[in-house]
């Protein structure tokens, strides 16, 4: 697949979609958009509504996305289309999306899989905490989600819990990352960067969100990824005033996760999931967060290398050679005296 850059008008569209105000509702149950009916409303935001839905073509549970479009302008088709790049980008843990259309000829609209479970953030309000042994399969699949992402060009920007849909799958945790609407290619040229501006949600977002879009890379989604680890550590966004407890490895992953440039981050996606699965590995006493962030690593210690073999260590060799001769010896005068 070639560098992603087909669909810079549709994140375009998703990005101005996202800062307008939402109009009052316009959907109804029973309401037949494309091939799926409405069946009732799942949410409503400044970005448009949810319904879930079903297609009338396969029978399957959807759920379908209303983009607001407010003050938007430019063919909504042309947008559209732009946008049908994110269907090649299909992974086990990304919500899968089915199709795409305009409603009353100026709305665009966006068909997804129905996902069944509960958000991260609903999970830990109703469950508590997870311990760093059962955060392991959320880093690896929410690791798994971004790295193919970043594969393919593409920064999430909005990696928050309301955004991480979990579901018991037997004794299994199934992770899905959702709400792509903040999406954006990976900046390559000045004229993308400097169209960039800062977006996400404030406890979630890193510092190069906040203050220099142009700086935004995969780097930027690890950063909310692991504030996300935090809060399914804790049930605290990272600048809470909550102060868990957190053992000293796990802290000092978070530490680097979180760090103030990208440079000192993970580099990729797939790194920052294997170092977390290791961090808990490792364990190491609890400490108070924020103090184990800042923890100081402990020092290696070095491994015992094997002594040099001495002078009297050589010496073993032809002493045991002499006994050997001298028991011989004497069994010999003993069987010549006796015979």
């Amino acid at each position: 697949m070639t560098p992603i850059t087909q669909d810079e008008a549709f994140a375009a569209l998703l990005e101005d979609v996202a800062a307008a105000r939402a109009p009052t509702a316009t959907l109804r149950a029973g309401q037949r958009l494309g091939d799926v009916v409405l069946e009732r409303p799942l949410g409503r935001g400044g970005m448009g509504e949810v319904w879930e839905g079903r297609d009338i073509r396969t029978g399957r549970a959807v759920a379908l996305k209303l983009l607001h479009r407010r003050g938007l302008v430019g063919s909504p088709d042309e947008a559209l289309n732009e946008a049908a790049i994110l269907e090649r980008v299909r992974h086990p843990h990304i919500v899968e999306v089915h199709n795409f259309g305009v409603h009353d000829g100026e709305t665009p609209f966006v068909v997804m899989e129905r996902l069944g479970g509960e958000t991260l953030a609903e999970r830990v309000r109703r469950r508590g905490p997870m311990t760093p042994f059962d955060a392991i399969p959320l880093a690896e699949q929410l690791g798994a989600a971004l790295g193919h992402a970043h594969t393919h060009g593409l920064i999430h920007r909005d990696v928050k819990p309301s955004n991480i849909i979990v579901e018991e799958k037997g004794p299994e945790l199934l992770v899905k990352l959702i709400d792509f609407g903040l999406t954006r290619p990976t900046p390559r040229l000045d004229d993308e960067a400097a169209s960039l501006r800062p977006a996400g949600t404030p406890a979630y977002m890193s510092p190069e969100q906040r203050t220099d879009p142009k700086r935004v890379d995969g780097r930027s989604d690890l950063w909310s990824a692991s504030a996300v680890l935090h809060f399914a550590l804790t049930g605290a966004d990272p600048a809470g005033p909550a102060a868990p407890k957190l053992p000293e490895s796990v802290g000092r992953w978070l530490d680097r996760g979180m760090a103030a440039t990208p440079e000192q981050r993970p580099a990729t996606a797939h790194q920052w999931a294997r170092g977390f699965k290791r961090a808990v590995a490792r364990g190491g006493p609890a400490l108070p967060y924020p103090e184990a962030l800042y923890a100081e690593p402990p020092v290696p210690r070095p491994r015992p290398q094997p002594a040099p073999p001495t002078a009297a260590s050589s010496r073993v060799i032809p002493r045991v050679w002499w006994l050997a001769l001298i028991l011989a010896s004497l069994a010999l005068t003993l069987a010549w005296l006796l015979r």
